[in-house]
């Protein structure tokens, strides 16, 4: 059986041609068909803003590959999911259940900006990532690894709570329950598998992906 890598980035320090070859190299290597590019052009850390030009330009380079687009907190998020439709892409990315993007945009999953983006996303079964939430352990400094810390990513009571970016998350799946969405990283419900069975038992259309991040290998 043929695999996808369906979580992977590019990074705008290494030019289009170096990373089609990589991402060919990868797939060669592991006997995959294709990847799943995430672009992430509002990412707070990461910024590229020419993530999906550039996610666009590579699916045509590269075999049996997807892309999945940023939305841009500028403009309305529906028509900008028509656009992307049209554009050739195969999804949308959100990174806004992340605790940084979450506090640094003002816009959770639970924000009412994204509601009419689900629903017709939900509507037009057009597919969703979301990143919601982070280990446990970026709530604790003690329990946060080396590489949490350097990134950012531990989190003080200025941040949502790890329990309240769950709850935000489970608030979007009660509210559109057919909507097709894939969570990032097993949601980082990796303490909590039981929970996150009951999820996929409840939502037909909800699927986890298991890239590891920190300490969920």
């Amino acid at each position: 059986m043929k695999k996808i890598d369906f979580h992977v980035h590019i990074l705008d320090q290494i030019p289009i041609e170096e990373t089609a070859k990589n991402f060919s190299d990868m797939c060669l290597r592991k006997d995959y068909e294709g990847v799943v590019i995430q672009s992430l052009f509002h990412a707070t850390n990461e910024a590229d803003p020419l993530c999906n030009e550039k996610a666009l330009k590579l699916i045509k380079m590269l075999p049996h590959s997807y892309a999945f687009a940023s939305v841009s907190y500028d403009g309305d998020f529906v028509e900008q999911a028509k656009e992307y439709i049209a554009q050739g892409f195969s999804g949308i990315k959100l990174l806004n259940g992340k605790p940084t993007e979450y506090k640094y945009s003002g816009l959770g999953l639970e924000h009412e900006r994204f509601a009419p983006l689900f629903a017709f996303c939900e509507k037009e079964q057009f597919p969703i990532l979301i990143h919601n939430n982070d280990p446990a352990a970026s709530w604790d400094i003690t329990k946060a690894t080396k590489r949490a810390i350097e990134k950012g990513w531990v989190y003080d009571e200025t941040f949502p709570t790890h329990e309240f970016l769950f709850e935000a998350l489970e608030g979007v799946l009660a509210r559109f329950p057919n909507l097709r969405v894939a969570i990032a990283h097993l949601g980082f419900y990796s303490n909590d598998l039981d929970r996150a069975d009951a999820l996929l038992e409840r939502y037909p259309n909800l699927y986890f992906d298991v890239t590891p991040a920190l300490i969920i290998y």
